[in-house]
């Protein structure tokens, strides 16, 4: 969510720090093809804030405004692939969970 609503508010320094989170939450957990997406999307946030950074908010060279449009595409990307893995995640996990209650001895 937090990095949903960093990226529509062009906020990269937030999304950055909160795929940053993300990205040491699942390596820890051991995920990571999920962590690998956090990676990204933490490395193309603070590429984004660099490049805001130093052109301001409304670059006035065509090529600035194109790489910035290119970058921001990119994280987009991203963004989406990252809602694949976690949807992919919970179907998993639904699955696991499912199988374990399945062989769990019954209360009588």
């Amino acid at each position: 969510a937090e990095i949903n609503r960093s990226y529509s508010e062009s906020d990269y320094f937030r999304l950055w720090k909160a795929a940053h989170s993300l990205k040491g939450a699942m390596s820890n957990l051991g995920i990571m093809r999920y962590a690998a997406v956090c990676k990204a999307i933490e490395e193309c946030g603070k590429s984004l804030e660099a490049a805001v950074a130093a052109a301001g908010d409304a670059p006035t060279e065509d090529d600035n405004r194109q790489k910035l449009e290119d970058e921001r595409h990119k994280l987009g990307v991203y963004i989406e692939l990252l809602a694949q893995q976690e949807t992919e995640y919970r179907q998993h996990y639904a699955a696991f969970e499912k199988r374990v209650l399945e062989a769990a001895p019954k209360k009588q």
